[in-house]
């Protein structure tokens, strides 16, 4: 079995490289394929944004999806594989955490850019780039990130939560809601509660569909904070 994976047919061993996007197995008597290592399966999830109570204001409590997590049970998956489940997680919260070359300055900006000295806070973001900014016309691909500022200080970090609202595969539902603090020293930190996934609420969540919840929540948050942070 393993030979079948690291050998063409004719039984050279497949070498890889990275090639317009696509990592590519390829041989020496010029069998190549494009690999799907890189290509992610997805399950229908309902979540709520979430951080640790020591970094946000208790008095502005974060939105909760709870009574949406039904919504998860309606949606369908691109699942190609038979799940054997063997482990199951319930209540789960999950942190991502990264740096990013932040200062004073850039966080004066984006609480700035997030207007919270405005009466409306937040907006919808995205990375686009209008290119053509004296037209009366901006088309945008499908895809925003709905942002509502938490608490703030102005110079030292800031608490939002964001709505993702990326298209997905016809029948998929996800709710995937992110909270999240940018601060002054690079830290960044996104949070979610998983309210459902499939038809499991709150408890006895597969591993399985973890794995691929997760994979989409690296990807998603990747793309939220180029949203916020793009010029």
């Amino acid at each position: 079995e393993i030979d079948e994976v690291i050998k063409d047919p004719d039984g050279d061993l497949l070498m890889v490289k990275f090639e317009d996007d696509v990592f590519k197995m390829f041989s020496k008597n010029g069998f190549c394929v494009d690999s799907t290592i890189t290509e992610t399966e997805d399950v229908s999830y309902v979540s709520s944004p979430y951080l640790p109570f020591t970094l946000r204001d208790l008095k502005n409590p974060l939105a909760s999806n709870a009574h949406r997590a039904s919504e998860s049970a309606t949606g369908v998956s691109n699942l190609k594989d038979e799940l054997d489940v063997q482990l199951s997680l319930s209540r789960v919260v999950i942190l991502v955490g990264e740096w990013i070359p932040f200062g004073c300055n850039q966080i004066m900006q984006l609480t700035q850019k997030l207007g919270v000295n405005d009466r409306v806070k937040g907006g919808y973001f995205t990375s686009t780039i209008d290119k053509k900014s004296t037209e009366t016309v901006l088309e945008l691909p499908v895809g925003l990130t709905k942002v509502n500022v938490n608490s703030y200080d102005m110079a030292q970090w800031i608490n939002i939560e964001a709505e993702v609202e990326f298209p997905e595969d016809e029948g998929i539902t996800q709710i995937e809601n992110f909270g999240i603090r940018y601060q002054r020293d690079g830290t960044t930190l996104y949070g979610l509660k998983l309210e459902a996934v499939m038809e499991a609420v709150l408890n006895d969540i597969s591993l399985d569909n973890m794995a691929r919840v997760m994979a989409d929540i690296h990807i998603d948050s990747s793309k939220v904070t180029q949203s916020l942070t793009s010029e």
